[in-house]
C-alpha cells in the first residue's frame, strides 16, 4: 500500500514540472486580405508559420516549395510594427524575395514567418501576383 502512495505521489510532481513548463501553443488573432480588399480573419497558434495558417484555412497562398525556401510564392507584406519584431531573413530568403512580385520593405516569405504572441491582431497582405523560381526539373 504504501509504494503505490509513493508512486502516485511521484506521478503528481512528474506531472507539475514536466507538463507546466512545457510551452504551449496560444492561439493569436490574424487578418490576411487582399489588394481588392477582401479580408479574413483567423484565430491561429503560435509556432505555425504564416502559410501553414493559410493553408490550415484555405486561404489562397501557393507555397510552391512547401516552405522550403525556394520560391517566392508565398510573399506576403507586413505591418512595419511587426515586421519589425522579427529575426532578419536568412540569406536564402533575401534571395528569393529578390524575385518577388511587388516586393516592399516590409516584405517576407509566409513559410518563414513564425507566429508570436506578440503579432496578435497583425494584417497580412497577400499580393495579388506571386512568381515562382524554382529550377527547372531534370525529368
Amino acid at each position: 500500500r504504501r509504494v503505490h502512495g509513493d508512486m502516485s505521489r511521484a506521478w503528481q510532481l512528474f506531472k507539475v514540472f514536466h507538463f507546466s513548463s512545457t510551452p504551449r501553443p496560444r492561439r493569436i488573432q490574424l487578418t490576411f486580405f487582399n489588394e481588392t480588399g477582401a479580408e479574413e480573419r483567423v484565430l491561429a497558434e503560435t509556432g505555425l508559420s504564416l502559410l501553414q495558417v493559410a493553408h490550415h484555412n484555405d486561404i489562397e497562398m501557393e507555397g510552391v516549395c512547401g516552405g522550403k525556401t525556394a520560391c517566392s510564392t508565398c510573399h506576403v507584406i507586413l505591418e512595419k510594427k511587426h515586421f519589425e519584431k522579427l529575426p532578419p531573413p536568412t540569406e536564402d530568403e533575401e534571395d528569393m524575395l529578390d524575385v518577388a512580385a511587388g516586393r516592399t520593405d516590409t516584405s517576407r516569405l509566409g513559410c518563414q514567418v513564425k507566429l508570436r504572441t506578440s503579432m496578435d491582431g497583425m494584417r497580412v497582405l497577400i499580393p495579388s501576383v506571386t512568381f515562382c523560381a524554382l529550377p527547372p526539373s531534370n525529368s
